[in-house]
Protein backbone atom coordinates (compact mmCIF):
# COMPACT_ATOMS: atom_id res chain seq x y z
CA UNK A 1 0.00 0.00 0.00
CA UNK A 2 1.13 3.55 -0.68
CA UNK A 3 0.90 6.37 1.85
CA UNK A 4 -0.03 9.64 0.12
CA UNK A 5 -1.16 12.34 2.56
CA UNK A 6 -2.88 13.12 5.86
CA UNK A 7 -2.32 11.58 9.27
CA UNK A 8 -0.17 8.47 9.02
CA UNK A 9 -1.98 6.89 11.99
CA UNK A 10 -5.37 7.49 10.35
CA UNK A 11 -4.01 5.98 7.14
CA UNK A 12 -2.87 2.83 8.97
CA UNK A 13 -6.17 2.51 10.86
CA UNK A 14 -8.18 2.92 7.68
CA UNK A 15 -6.19 0.20 5.93
CA UNK A 16 -6.47 -2.09 8.97
CA UNK A 17 -10.24 -1.59 9.06
CA UNK A 18 -10.60 -2.57 5.41
CA UNK A 19 -8.49 -5.71 5.84
CA UNK A 20 -9.63 -6.57 9.41
CA UNK A 21 -6.05 -6.45 10.70
CA UNK A 22 -5.77 -6.59 14.54
CA UNK A 23 -3.31 -3.74 15.01
CA UNK A 24 -4.40 -2.49 18.48
CA UNK A 25 -3.91 -4.92 21.38
CA UNK A 26 -4.85 -4.42 25.01
CA UNK A 27 -3.46 -7.13 27.28
CA UNK A 28 -4.34 -7.47 30.97
CA UNK A 29 -1.34 -9.51 32.11
CA UNK A 30 -2.52 -9.75 35.73
CA UNK A 31 -5.75 -9.06 37.62
CA UNK A 32 -4.07 -8.58 41.01
CA UNK A 33 -3.45 -5.08 42.31
CA UNK A 34 -1.77 -3.61 45.37
CA UNK A 35 -4.58 -1.04 45.52
CA UNK A 36 -8.18 -1.86 46.46
CA UNK A 37 -10.01 1.01 44.84
CA UNK A 38 -13.63 1.65 45.77
CA UNK A 39 -14.64 2.17 42.13
CA UNK A 40 -12.66 -0.64 40.46
CA UNK A 41 -14.51 -2.51 37.71
CA UNK A 42 -12.10 -5.50 37.54
CA UNK A 43 -13.32 -8.71 39.14
CA UNK A 44 -11.82 -9.49 42.55
CA UNK A 45 -9.91 -12.57 41.47
CA UNK A 46 -6.31 -13.63 41.19
CA UNK A 47 -5.14 -14.60 37.73
CA UNK A 48 -2.30 -13.83 35.36
CA UNK A 49 -0.95 -14.75 31.95
CA UNK A 50 2.21 -16.81 32.30
CA UNK A 51 5.31 -15.70 30.46
CA UNK A 52 5.40 -18.59 27.97
CA UNK A 53 1.79 -17.95 26.89
CA UNK A 54 2.45 -14.20 26.63
CA UNK A 55 5.44 -14.83 24.33
CA UNK A 56 3.32 -17.14 22.16
CA UNK A 57 0.60 -14.50 21.91
CA UNK A 58 3.18 -11.85 20.99
CA UNK A 59 4.52 -14.08 18.21
CA UNK A 60 1.03 -14.68 16.82
CA UNK A 61 0.08 -10.99 17.02
CA UNK A 62 3.24 -10.03 15.19
CA UNK A 63 2.45 -12.52 12.44
CA UNK A 64 -0.91 -10.78 12.02
CA UNK A 65 0.71 -7.33 11.79
CA UNK A 66 -0.26 -5.96 15.23
CA UNK A 67 1.38 -2.57 15.84
CA UNK A 68 0.25 -1.12 19.17
CA UNK A 69 0.18 -2.98 22.49
CA UNK A 70 -1.17 -1.65 25.79
CA UNK A 71 -0.01 -3.60 28.85
CA UNK A 72 -2.35 -3.20 31.79
CA UNK A 73 -3.84 -4.99 34.81
CA UNK A 74 -4.66 -5.06 37.74
CA UNK A 75 -1.26 -3.60 38.44
CA UNK A 76 1.07 -4.95 35.72
CA UNK A 77 4.22 -4.26 37.73
CA UNK A 78 3.07 -6.94 40.21
CA UNK A 79 3.53 -9.68 37.58
CA UNK A 80 6.56 -11.80 38.58
CA UNK A 81 7.63 -12.04 34.92
CA UNK A 82 6.94 -8.40 34.02
CA UNK A 83 10.55 -7.55 33.15
CA UNK A 84 10.97 -10.42 30.71
CA UNK A 85 7.52 -9.83 29.23
CA UNK A 86 8.22 -6.17 28.49
CA UNK A 87 11.63 -7.04 27.05
CA UNK A 88 10.07 -9.63 24.75
CA UNK A 89 7.27 -7.32 23.55
CA UNK A 90 9.82 -4.57 22.93
CA UNK A 91 12.07 -6.97 21.01
CA UNK A 92 9.12 -7.98 18.79
CA UNK A 93 8.78 -4.33 17.78
CA UNK A 94 5.42 -3.39 19.30
CA UNK A 95 4.77 0.26 20.10
CA UNK A 96 4.12 -0.16 23.81
CA UNK A 97 1.96 1.69 26.30
CA UNK A 98 1.75 0.92 30.01
CA UNK A 99 -1.03 1.66 32.52
CA UNK A 100 0.13 1.64 36.16
CA UNK A 101 -0.57 3.29 39.50
CA UNK A 102 3.15 4.05 39.76
CA UNK A 103 3.54 3.01 43.38
CA UNK A 104 5.79 0.02 42.65
CA UNK A 105 8.25 1.74 40.32
CA UNK A 106 11.76 1.31 41.69
CA UNK A 107 15.32 1.65 40.35
CA UNK A 108 14.98 -1.65 38.41
CA UNK A 109 11.94 -0.38 36.53
CA UNK A 110 13.63 2.95 35.87
CA UNK A 111 16.61 1.13 34.35
CA UNK A 112 14.32 -1.08 32.26
CA UNK A 113 12.11 1.77 31.01
CA UNK A 114 15.13 3.95 30.30
CA UNK A 115 16.77 1.20 28.24
CA UNK A 116 13.59 -0.10 26.58
CA UNK A 117 11.18 2.82 26.85
CA UNK A 118 7.45 2.35 26.33
CA UNK A 119 5.99 4.99 24.02
CA UNK A 120 3.61 6.07 26.81
CA UNK A 121 3.49 5.44 30.56
CA UNK A 122 0.14 6.47 32.00
CA UNK A 123 0.00 6.80 35.79
CA UNK A 124 -3.26 7.18 37.67
CA UNK A 125 -3.21 9.76 40.48
CA UNK A 126 -6.24 9.53 42.75
CA UNK A 127 -5.43 12.22 45.27
CA UNK A 128 -2.63 14.47 46.51
CA UNK A 129 -3.97 14.16 50.05
CA UNK A 130 -2.78 11.07 51.90
CA UNK A 131 -6.03 10.48 53.78
CA UNK A 132 -8.13 10.84 50.65
CA UNK A 133 -5.73 8.56 48.75
CA UNK A 134 -6.09 5.91 51.43
CA UNK A 135 -9.89 6.24 51.48
CA UNK A 136 -10.05 5.67 47.70
CA UNK A 137 -7.37 3.02 47.22
CA UNK A 138 -6.82 1.53 50.68
CA UNK A 139 -3.14 2.50 50.45
CA UNK A 140 -0.98 5.42 51.49
CA UNK A 141 1.68 6.38 48.94
CA UNK A 142 4.41 8.98 48.52
CA UNK A 143 3.24 11.02 45.53
CA UNK A 144 6.42 13.07 45.35
CA UNK A 145 8.56 9.94 45.20
CA UNK A 146 6.51 8.73 42.20
CA UNK A 147 6.79 12.12 40.49
CA UNK A 148 10.59 12.12 40.97
CA UNK A 149 10.89 8.76 39.24
CA UNK A 150 8.59 9.78 36.40
CA UNK A 151 10.65 12.94 35.87
CA UNK A 152 13.63 10.72 35.04
CA UNK A 153 11.57 8.62 32.65
CA UNK A 154 10.06 11.55 30.73
CA UNK A 155 13.34 11.84 28.81
CA UNK A 156 12.46 8.55 27.12
CA UNK A 157 8.68 8.11 27.34
CA UNK A 158 5.56 10.22 27.10
CA UNK A 159 4.42 10.44 30.73
CA UNK A 160 0.70 11.05 31.31
CA UNK A 161 -0.98 11.62 34.67
CA UNK A 162 -4.59 10.46 34.71
CA UNK A 163 -7.16 11.67 37.24
CA UNK A 164 -10.15 9.40 37.85
CA UNK A 165 -12.93 11.76 38.92
CA UNK A 166 -14.87 10.57 41.95
CA UNK A 167 -17.05 12.23 44.54
CA UNK A 168 -14.08 11.93 46.92
CA UNK A 169 -11.49 13.74 44.79
CA UNK A 170 -13.48 15.97 42.43
CA UNK A 171 -12.11 19.15 44.01
CA UNK A 172 -8.50 18.02 43.40
CA UNK A 173 -8.64 17.69 39.63
CA UNK A 174 -7.13 21.13 39.00
CA UNK A 175 -4.30 20.41 41.46
CA UNK A 176 -3.44 17.11 39.75
CA UNK A 177 -3.58 18.86 36.38
CA UNK A 178 -1.22 21.55 37.67
CA UNK A 179 1.13 18.87 39.02
CA UNK A 180 1.30 17.34 35.53
CA UNK A 181 1.88 20.72 33.88
CA UNK A 182 4.60 21.75 36.35
CA UNK A 183 6.56 18.57 35.70
CA UNK A 184 6.11 18.54 31.94
CA UNK A 185 3.76 15.55 31.88
CA UNK A 186 0.63 15.03 29.84
CA UNK A 187 -2.72 14.99 31.62
CA UNK A 188 -6.15 13.50 31.11
CA UNK A 189 -9.16 13.00 33.32
CA UNK A 190 -11.78 10.28 33.28
CA UNK A 191 -15.22 10.66 34.83
CA UNK A 192 -16.66 7.40 33.46
CA UNK A 193 -17.26 4.94 36.31
CA UNK A 194 -18.80 1.58 35.40
CA UNK A 195 -20.38 -1.21 37.41
CA UNK A 196 -17.81 -3.92 38.06
CA UNK A 197 -17.46 -7.01 35.88
CA UNK A 198 -18.75 -9.27 38.67
CA UNK A 199 -22.12 -7.47 38.72
CA UNK A 200 -21.51 -5.06 41.60
CA UNK A 201 -23.16 -1.72 40.77
CA UNK A 202 -22.23 0.03 44.04
CA UNK A 203 -19.19 1.48 42.22
CA UNK A 204 -21.43 4.02 40.49
CA UNK A 205 -22.20 5.61 43.88
CA UNK A 206 -18.80 7.30 43.60
CA UNK A 207 -19.51 8.78 40.17
CA UNK A 208 -19.86 12.54 39.91
CA UNK A 209 -22.75 14.15 38.08
CA UNK A 210 -22.37 14.52 34.32
CA UNK A 211 -22.96 18.27 34.52
CA UNK A 212 -20.07 18.68 36.99
CA UNK A 213 -17.74 16.65 34.80
CA UNK A 214 -18.72 18.66 31.72
CA UNK A 215 -18.19 21.99 33.47
CA UNK A 216 -14.77 20.89 34.70
CA UNK A 217 -13.71 19.67 31.26
CA UNK A 218 -14.96 22.76 29.43
CA UNK A 219 -13.53 25.25 31.93
CA UNK A 220 -9.98 24.44 30.81
CA UNK A 221 -8.95 25.59 27.34
CA UNK A 222 -6.61 22.62 26.75
CA UNK A 223 -9.19 20.03 27.84
CA UNK A 224 -11.86 21.81 25.80
CA UNK A 225 -9.71 21.75 22.68
CA UNK A 226 -8.85 18.08 23.21
CA UNK A 227 -12.52 17.19 23.54
CA UNK A 228 -13.54 19.19 20.49
CA UNK A 229 -10.78 17.63 18.39
CA UNK A 230 -11.71 14.19 19.67
CA UNK A 231 -15.39 14.53 18.81
CA UNK A 232 -14.64 16.03 15.41
CA UNK A 233 -12.65 12.91 14.53
CA UNK A 234 -15.02 10.29 15.94
CA UNK A 235 -15.94 9.06 12.48
CA UNK A 236 -14.36 5.64 12.18
CA UNK A 237 -12.95 4.53 8.80
CA UNK A 238 -15.68 1.92 8.35
CA UNK A 239 -19.47 1.63 8.56
CA UNK A 240 -20.94 1.49 12.09
CA UNK A 241 -24.58 2.44 11.49
CA UNK A 242 -26.94 -0.38 12.40
CA UNK A 243 -24.22 -2.69 13.72
CA UNK A 244 -24.27 -4.18 17.21
CA UNK A 245 -20.84 -2.73 17.98
CA UNK A 246 -20.31 0.93 16.99
CA UNK A 247 -16.54 0.93 17.60
CA UNK A 248 -13.23 -0.55 16.47
CA UNK A 249 -13.57 -3.68 18.65
CA UNK A 250 -13.35 -6.78 16.47
CA UNK A 251 -12.36 -4.64 13.49
CA UNK A 252 -8.79 -3.69 14.42
CA UNK A 253 -8.78 -3.65 18.24
CA UNK A 254 -9.31 -6.27 20.94
CA UNK A 255 -8.71 -7.16 24.60
CA UNK A 256 -7.02 -10.19 26.18
CA UNK A 257 -7.76 -10.74 29.87
CA UNK A 258 -5.57 -12.29 32.56
CA UNK A 259 -7.14 -15.71 31.93
CA UNK A 260 -6.01 -15.55 28.29
CA UNK A 261 -9.55 -15.00 27.02
CA UNK A 262 -9.94 -12.95 23.84
CA UNK A 263 -12.65 -10.28 24.24
CA UNK A 264 -14.19 -7.40 22.34
CA UNK A 265 -12.85 -4.89 24.88
CA UNK A 266 -11.99 -4.48 28.55
CA UNK A 267 -15.63 -4.04 29.59
CA UNK A 268 -17.29 -6.35 27.04
CA UNK A 269 -15.66 -9.60 28.06
CA UNK A 270 -17.41 -12.10 25.87
CA UNK A 271 -14.56 -14.65 26.01
CA UNK A 272 -14.80 -15.80 22.43
CA UNK A 273 -11.57 -17.77 22.62
CA UNK A 274 -9.15 -19.20 25.19
CA UNK A 275 -5.75 -18.40 23.70
CA UNK A 276 -4.11 -21.14 25.73
CA UNK A 277 -6.05 -23.61 23.57
CA UNK A 278 -6.83 -21.82 20.30
CA UNK A 279 -4.60 -19.67 18.14
CA UNK A 280 -5.14 -15.92 18.07
CA UNK A 281 -6.04 -16.20 14.38
CA UNK A 282 -8.92 -18.55 15.22
CA UNK A 283 -10.17 -16.26 17.98
CA UNK A 284 -9.85 -13.17 15.80
CA UNK A 285 -12.09 -14.76 13.21
CA UNK A 286 -14.77 -15.26 15.88
CA UNK A 287 -14.52 -11.61 16.94
CA UNK A 288 -14.83 -10.50 13.31
CA UNK A 289 -17.98 -12.57 12.92
CA UNK A 290 -19.54 -11.10 16.06
CA UNK A 291 -18.59 -7.56 15.02
CA UNK A 292 -20.34 -8.01 11.68
CA UNK A 293 -23.69 -8.75 13.34
CA UNK A 294 -26.44 -6.19 12.84
CA UNK A 295 -28.68 -4.78 15.56
CA UNK A 296 -32.09 -6.41 15.43
CA UNK A 297 -33.80 -3.64 17.42
CA UNK A 298 -34.13 -0.05 16.24
CA UNK A 299 -34.25 2.72 18.83
CA UNK A 300 -34.89 6.45 18.92
CA UNK A 301 -31.14 6.88 19.24
CA UNK A 302 -30.74 5.95 15.56
CA UNK A 303 -32.12 9.32 14.44
CA UNK A 304 -30.49 11.40 17.19
CA UNK A 305 -28.51 14.43 15.99
CA UNK A 306 -25.61 13.81 18.37
CA UNK A 307 -25.35 10.05 17.98
CA UNK A 308 -21.81 10.42 16.61
CA UNK A 309 -20.59 11.43 20.07
CA UNK A 310 -22.93 9.15 22.04
CA UNK A 311 -22.79 5.74 20.41
CA UNK A 312 -24.95 2.77 21.42
CA UNK A 313 -22.31 0.69 23.20
CA UNK A 314 -23.74 -2.74 24.14
CA UNK A 315 -21.11 -3.18 26.87
CA UNK A 316 -22.70 -0.59 29.17
CA UNK A 317 -26.20 -2.12 29.55
CA UNK A 318 -24.52 -5.53 29.78
CA UNK A 319 -22.65 -4.38 32.91
CA UNK A 320 -25.83 -2.97 34.44
CA UNK A 321 -27.87 -6.11 33.70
Amino acid sequence: IEYKSGSYEDFVLSHAAKKLIPIQAEIEIISNCNFHCIHCYVEKRESRIDGTTFYKICDQLKEMCCVWMLITGGEPLMHPEFFNMLRYAHKKGFELSLFTNGSLIDYRHIELFYTLPPETIEVTIYSLDNESQKAITGRSIDIQAIISKLTILKEKSNIVLKAILLTQNFAECDSIKELAKTNGFGFRMDAIIHPSLDGNISTINYRIQAEKAARLAMSDSISRTQLCNSYQSTKLPFETNGYEFPCSAGVYSFHIDSNCNLNMCSIYRNKVSDLRIESFQEGWGKLNKLRSSRRSIKTKCDSCKIKDICSLCPAIPRLYN
